[in-house]
């Protein structure tokens, strides 16, 4: 038998002591709402990178009209919104349906991306000189 004295009972007290950060973690409302703010945050700044590079791509080719790299970087922008807005407002979010809060961005993703032409004769995308 092991007294307490032992190395390695030691050494499994301070791994069960080292785990309880997880415990004040999960139960700290104070921590919960920085965590799903930063995640905010970040969904935010994607979905900002997003609609710039839609922007500057518009900009730069305008005839194409909209293409395959336009509505991705479109639906980047509009996903990645949505995200963030379920994060800072996640206490609103918790009491909708969940079947509803997890199925519309996908199905949104999946008509839009229906509804897209077929790209024919276009190879290759070249940039006006």
């Amino acid at each position: 038998m092991h007294s307490l004295s032992s190395p390695s009972s030691a050494a499994s007290l301070n791994l069960k002591e080292g785990t309880n950060w997880w415990w004040d973690v999960n139960e700290s409302p104070v921590w919960q709402d920085r965590i799903f703010h930063l995640l905010a945050v970040l969904y935010a700044v994607v979905s900002v990178i997003a609609v710039i590079q839609l922007v500057r791509i518009q900009l730069r080719v305008p005839e194409y009209g909209w293409t395959t790299q336009k509505v991705f970087h479109f639906l980047n922008f509009l996903v990645n919104g949505v995200r963030a807005l379920v994060f800072v407002f996640r206490r609103d979010a918790q009491n909708m349906q969940p079947e509803l809060v997890e199925i519309l961005p996908s199905s949104l993703v999946l008509f839009i991306l229906r509804k897209l032409p077929p790209k024919r004769g276009i190879t290759q995308y070249h940039p006006i000189q």
